[in-house]
């Protein structure tokens, strides 16, 4: 006790030094709780069935020696690999977006995604309610709303299905909600919602100049489900070897070699 009188003491008197150690602690204490937290998220595969078996896609152009990896690609460069790969299951891209959404005079922030025709049946999902789209609409633009953004703007409603919103001032229709806690090929961010690539034109009539039939713009990330591929393979229950896939070269239009790597961080499947 005499100890612990003293120690309290020596603070109370030496208020800059008493100050700077508590200081020094919250940064401390502060910094691991973030690196654990992160490091908790890098480390936890995607919550989509079947995490281990898909891929994220990166090239390397021949005779650039800089060592480094493209990893965003033209709208061109998605519908080149889906047509020319043979060893790819699914190949599909996402291009985050930024945007607004208004129902009946009310309008939103809305954080979304547009994304090829065949990611929902290549992630492997099912909708919460209404359906997911697997080709372009037209107008106005099918729209999948993420689960956490029905609820806080529609309140959960089921008879959101049909309805005509507004995105970016542009018509829109609500076509189905993705199941609660889905956030696709993003570890730690839920979108708000999901609109087809070849419909984006619909409701950011920008892209209409600079996305479609050019190869210059590089706004997508391209992914691989190994679905059918992999299960119809011999295997000893791991996914696809990733070394074996990092060697496979695909031809690419800018003569590029497109290589693919693991997204489960789990060992045991995904060495």
């Amino acid at each position: 006790m005499r100890n612990l009188r003293y120690t309290l003491r020596f603070l109370t008197a030496h208020k800059s030094f008493t100050a700077a150690a508590v200081f020094t602690l919250a940064i401390g204490l502060g910094a691991n709780t973030a690196l654990f937290g992160l490091m908790n998220v890098v480390v936890r595969p995607l919550d989509v069935p079947h995490a281990e078996q898909l891929v994220a896609i990166a090239a390397e152009t021949r005779g650039d020696e800089s060592g480094g990896f493209q990893y965003t690609f033209s709208l061109e460069a998605l519908y080149d690999l889906q047509r020319r790969a043979t060893s790819f299951s699914h190949v599909f891209g996402v291009m985050p977006r930024i945007g607004g959404l208004s129902d009946e005079g009310k309008a939103a922030q809305f954080f979304y995604v547009a994304v090829s025709d065949n990611y929902f049946p290549a992630i492997g999902i099912d909708p919460h309610i209404g359906t997911l789209f697997t080709r372009r609409s037209g107008s106005p633009a099918a729209i999948v709303l993420g689960h956490t953004f029905w609820m806080k703007h529609f309140g959960g409603d089921p008879g959101v299905i049909g309805r005509q919103v507004r995105v970016n001032g542009h018509p829109a229709v609500v076509t189905g909600v993705v199941p609660q806690g889905f956030r696709g090929t993003y570890l730690a961010v839920e979108m708000d919602g999901y609109v087809s690539i070849e419909d984006l034109r619909i409701i950011d009539p920008d892209v209409e100049r600079w996305l479609y039939r050019n190869r210059k713009p590089r706004s997508m990330q391209l992914f691989d489900a190994w679905r059918q591929a992999w299960r119809s393979t011999p295997h000893s229950g791991r996914c696809p070897p990733c070394s074996t896939v990092s060697g496979a070269n695909l031809p690419t239009p800018t003569q590029g070699l497109a290589r693919a790597s693991c997204l489960s961080p789990t060992p045991a499947r995904c060495p």
